[in-house]
């Protein structure tokens, strides 16, 4: 008995190794291009929440070197600034609050005044939410409390969109960072009058 035999032309294609490279990236082109956009976003994500913390830390720096009561006018150039430091990343979901807390001698912190600027838009709000209300019992990271001095705290707030939004529904990460600042000119930075 003879072994059994493939006719000629199947012989010909298991011997033909032509379209194997083709095969191979069509498997590994799907896993490599997910590999690359993750990285890019990555870099963009990290990017964005650098500019998202030091524009809290510039915002409250700039209010703590204010040598007299800081006005409205100073209050919406400073959120220009900051908004302007998020380029090339939209502004319109930056939130931006701006307030001054007081440690009394007893060592209780409470907020004097907030200011809030939402949406990316350099308008402010007058009412603070939650814990930064005017009036409200605060309580600070260790170390930063000093009984009897005031700090400038600005905290932001960002929701990044991205590159998978059109993915995902719901491809937002919320980004944010609270910033605390000594006065440098006085001992308090009031708000329009002291």
């Amino acid at each position: 008995m003879t072994a059994f035999s493939l006719p000629s032309p199947l012989r010909r294609l298991r011997s033909d190794t032509s379209g194997v490279a083709a095969i191979e990236f069509a498997l590994i082109a799907p896993v490599m291009m997910v590999l690359y956009l993750g990285g890019v976003e990555l870099t963009r994500v990290i990017g964005a929440d650098r500019k998202v913390s030091l524009a809290s830390r510039v915002a409250a720096d700039l209010v703590a070197r204010e040598s007299a009561a800081v006005s409205d006018a100073t209050l919406t150039t400073i959120c220009k600034g900051t908004l302007a430091m998020l380029n090339p990343f939209p502004t319109a979901t930056l939130t931006i609050t701006i307030s001054s807390i007081e440690t009394d001698t007893k060592g209780k912190s409470t907020v004097k005044w907030t200011r809030v600027f939402s949406n990316g838009n350099c308008s402010s709000s007058t009412a603070g939410t939650g814990t930064l209300a005017v009036g409200a019992t605060v309580s600070l990271p260790d170390g930063i409390a000093v009984n009897g001095a005031s700090l400038i705290s600005a905290s932001t707030s960002y929701d990044y969109s991205t590159l998978f939004r059109t993915v995902f529904d719901t491809a937002t990460i919320d980004l944010g960072e609270q910033a605390y600042m000594r006065p440098r000119m006085q001992a308090t930075v009031c708000y329009k009058s002291c």
